[in-house]
């Protein structure tokens, strides 16, 4: 079990029967039962609501959630991303693109 704080998540919930298998219609799984929740999780524009933050911290003069140095790491990773599709998937550490500005 992987418990990421407000969700668990439970690998292998299902198991196959494959003892009596002769065909299709006596294909069996064996599931587990438990307690679910399942919390709503509100969607919202990801670009909208930092420019939203972004206003809010220039009306109260609070930091932002994000900065800078978070927009420049952004940058980097999608530098690194493009750089590794026009490479056939190849690793490309970020450290190498800092030096290349």
């Amino acid at each position: 079990m992987i418990n990421c704080g407000c969700i668990d998540i439970v690998p292998d919930a299902a198991q196959e029967d494959h003892a009596k298998v002769e065909n299709y219609g006596d294909f069996q799984f064996a599931y587990r039962y438990g307690d679910t929740y399942s919390p709503r999780i509100v969607e919202n524009e990801p670009l909208k609501a930092e420019c939203g933050n972004f206003v809010d911290c220039i009306r109260t003069g609070e930091q932002p959630l994000t900065d800078e140095h978070n927009g420049l790491q952004v940058v980097q990773v999608l530098e690194a991303a493009q750089r590794s599709l026009e490479n056939d998937g190849q690793s490309v550490e970020i450290a190498d693109l800092a030096m290349m500005a």
